[in-house]
């Protein structure tokens, strides 16, 4: 299977939601992330930890914030989940090369 370093490389665009195995939530620009996007210790942005990432998963939904609705929200600056209500796009199931799961969703029209 193709391996990938980043999150635009796979959706094409730089910025939507990751959720992780525990179903913590971050939404945001993850552009310049190489790997799994995660808070930094300070809590000022995301940064990655350079993982390589596995699509194992890829599934095209009307309303992508019905996968949220269990998870927790740990990063959301702009309040960007209040705006997948109804939204179409793309889920991805990805692992990365620490063997971490993860959900990534990549609403339509976010860039």
């Amino acid at each position: 299977m193709e391996k990938f370093t980043r999150l635009q490389e796979i959706t094409g665009q730089d910025f939507g939601v990751v959720i992780f195995e525990g179903n913590d939530l971050i939404i945001g620009n993850w552009a310049p992330c190489m790997g799994v996007p995660r808070v930094d210790q300070f809590g000022y942005g995301l940064v990655g930890m350079g993982e390589e990432l596995e699509i194992v998963g890829v599934k095209h939904m009307d309303d992508v914030s019905v996968v949220t609705q269990d998870a927790t929200i740990q990063w959301d600056i702009n309040n960007d989940i209040n705006k997948l209500k109804g939204r179409p796009g793309i889920v991805y199931q990805i692992v990365a090369s620490s063997n971490e799961a993860i959900t990534v969703i990549a609403p339509q029209g976010w860039d």
